[in-house]
């Protein structure tokens, strides 16, 4: 840029230094070389811009490719109304399962009413694979009653149900068997309520607000 500066200062001189005849003689090449300067000039200032434009590309790149992990974590979830669902195949006891859920910045599902309870089942559950009770397809979720038993309340909201599915005999209250030990809230295949042992491993469904920007991997 100082150079095509130089240029065009050099040219005034020189044309300013001649003397009437010589300017005639050689006017259309001045005037020719100063028009070609100041092309040149405005093709650099061009140039200018688009190389800031392009800089500020890169350095968007450059952001979101250090998010690149969250921006994949983000295609495994599936969102509906307002919170996004990760759904776990690996089988873990229930507390494991709320641990996983809480360290990619979600907890397990509470589902809170029936819209979402069949959203649910269409999109996660196994519902013509298994069987009713087949363990291979229970889900985890963060119902339970661990605290007072018979009282129910979401892990995540602490918010008693406002919203049942209960299976049929479900839940196992005060059962002479191991019903005041089945503590934690699985879905069975068909989308119904099951409480069951804690202990046990079922897949387990992640739910967040799709506002919250925290998205990790399992690691």
């Amino acid at each position: 840029m100082f150079m095509i500066f130089f240029l065009l200062r050099l040219a005034e001189v020189y044309t300013q230094s001649l003397t009437s005849d010589e300017c005639e003689r050689c006017d259309v090449r001045l005037s020719d070389m100063l028009r070609m300067l100041k092309s040149l000039q405005t093709q650099v200032s061009i140039y200018r811009e688009e190389n800031m434009e392009l800089k500020s590309e890169i350095k968007k790149l450059s952001k979101w490719q250090n998010n690149s992990k969250a921006s994949v974590c983000s295609v495994e979830r599936v969102h509906y109304r307002g919170h996004s669902y990760r759904y776990h195949k690996s089988k873990m006891n229930w507390t494991d399962a709320q641990i996983a859920c809480e360290k990619e910045g979600a907890y397990l599902v509470e589902i809170e009413d029936n819209l979402e309870s069949e959203w649910i089942t269409d999109m996660f559950l196994k519902k013509d694979l298994c069987s009713t009770y087949d363990g291979q397809c229970m889900v985890w979720t963060g119902g339970n009653d661990r605290d007072t038993e018979g009282v129910f309340k979401w892990s995540h909201s602490k918010n008693t149900f406002q919203f049942t599915n209960w299976n049929t005999k479900e839940p196992s209250i005060g059962s002479l068997d191991v019903g005041s030990y089945e503590n934690c809230l699985s879905l069975l295949p068909v989308g119904y309520w099951n409480d069951a042992l804690c202990s046990w491993k079922f897949d387990f469904l992640c739910e967040r607000s799709i506002h919250d920007q925290m998205c990790q991997d399992l690691s």
